[in-house]
């Protein structure tokens, strides 16, 4: 049997990341693919929407408004349109979905209520109602409106695939199954249907037809991480380690932040006696879970600064660059001389060999901290990149560093002089560099 996070936990997931989009959506473009988080990313060709169920003129403003944190404002405006349209379900719906982001429940479900009751047979605002149940409670409403909607419009594929979800995850696989036919069949570009439809096969037993749901998932959307950790799984289970470790690792680099591809990757590992693959993808789960034991303080403590360097460096030791500068930069900007966060975005900018930037970020530090060690050294091995010894050497030598990189400072140092006719200069850096490293060669110095 497929080794799953709870499926409720995850339907409810699913539902706070779809349901405000639905209820724009209803009333506007068509039916959205509204099975993942993805949803926007859907294939679906455009569908021709009925006038009773375009979204007012007036109010096309409202999604706009919401995604910039203009609650208020877009509640006003569909308060004084509700008001001038009090027949109209369009504007429940609408405003439905903006208490909804605001998590006023009660006022979301008695807007969901006055539009069903408004139009009866409309499925849509019916499929709506029921994610909003999916996701609040309680789940026998959510059925109950899930079975409705299809009543109403046998090809509604979103309502299919909900009540499939909810059947699956009270072990009703076989009528899952049939669920899912319906969702299929209905919009055969939605790679997010043939994977919940494998899942209820394999539930089922039918690991064949799970096999086959699986693969046409990747190949709607080969970037599928779900589908890849579960095909990825099932060979686990059939002793196909190899391909069971294939398609883990494509899980990781599309999904690199899920504990449970490391965890199934790292099974298959052992099976096949790659020891060392293992121990790597276990040390990578203990980062993982410092990452989450971090992102927790920080959600309870959002301006503790300490924290946020923390993650910062945390993803650098990691080598995410991305995410390390985007955490760096994120906290500079509210803290500019927040002296760790400007040495660790150092330290990242020297590893993407953005040198100057290096020096920018030491001499920020240099200006409230003169004999800070990090920024010093820091900055030396900028300036060494960049050529400039001089400048290398005062930092080196104000750090009090002695190591092989100092050497070749002073050696190249010595090249310049005597290039420049200044001997007795070169000569005295070269003595240094040999004091340093005296097994040094001066012919291969520098690598």
């Amino acid at each position: 049997m497929p080794h799953l996070r709870s499926l409720s936990s995850r339907i409810s997931v699913l539902a706070l990341a779809v349901l405000p989009l639905i209820l724009f959506a209803v009333t506007g473009c068509g039916k959205t693919d509204s099975s993942s988080p993805e949803a926007a990313a859907s294939t679906d060709q455009p569908q021709e929407v009925p006038e009773e169920k375009r979204v007012p003129e007036q109010l096309k403003t409202i999604p706009a408004l919401v995604a910039t944190g203009k609650s208020e404002e877009a509640l006003t405006t569909l308060a004084s349109w509700i008001g001038e349209h009090p027949q109209d379900p369009r504007g429940y719906t609408l405003r439905a979905g903006v208490y909804t982001q605001n998590g006023k429940r009660d006022a979301a479900v008695a807007d969901l209520n006055k539009a069903v009751e408004l139009a009866p047979k409309d499925a849509d605002i019916l499929h709506s109602r029921g994610l909003f149940f999916l996701m609040h409670g309680p789940q026998k409403s959510a059925r109950t409106d899930f079975e409705q909607s299809l009543k109403l419009d046998p090809k509604q594929h979103e309502a299919a695939n909900h009540l499939g979800l909810i059947k699956l995850s009270v072990g009703e696989f076989a009528s899952s199954v049939k669920d899912f036919d319906v969702a299929v069949a209905n919009n055969p570009n939605n790679h997010s249907y043939y994977n919940n439809r494998g899942l209820a096969h394999w539930r089922a037993g039918n690991t064949d037809l799970a096999r086959a749901d699986f693969d046409a998932a990747l190949k709607v959307k080969p970037q599928d991480a779900n589908a890849l950790s579960n095909r990825g799984q099932l060979s686990l289970q059939q002793k196909k380690f190899e391909e069971a470790v294939s398609d883990f690792t494509s899980a990781i680099a599309i999904d690199p932040y899920n504990m449970a591809h490391y965890r199934f990757r790292h099974a298959a590992y052992l099976k096949l006696g790659r020891l060392v693959d293992a121990e790597n993808n276990g040390r990578h789960i203990v980062w993982l879970r410092k990452l989450f034991q971090l992102q927790d303080e920080i959600r309870k403590q959002p301006d503790n600064n300490r924290l946020l360097v923390q993650l910062g460096q945390h993803f650098a030791e990691e080598h995410d660059d991305v995410m390390a500068l985007k955490v760096f930069n994120e906290l500079l900007k509210k803290s500019p001389n927040e002296l760790p966060a400007l040495i660790g975005r150092a330290q990242v900018q020297m590893r993407k060999q953005e040198f100057q930037q290096v020096v920018n970020d030491c001499n920020a530090v240099l200006q409230v901290d003169p004999t800070s060690f990090d920024a010093l050294s820091l900055r030396g091995d900028a300036w060494f990149q960049l050529r400039k010894y001089d400048e290398a050497i005062a930092d080196f030598e104000a750090s009090q560093r002695f190591d092989r990189q100092v050497s070749d400072a002073y050696y190249l140092r010595s090249q310049q002089r005597a290039t420049a006719g200044d001997q007795a200069g070169a000569d005295a850096d070269l003595a240094k560099s040999k004091l340093m490293a005296p097994k040094l060669q001066t012919a291969d110095a520098v690598e």
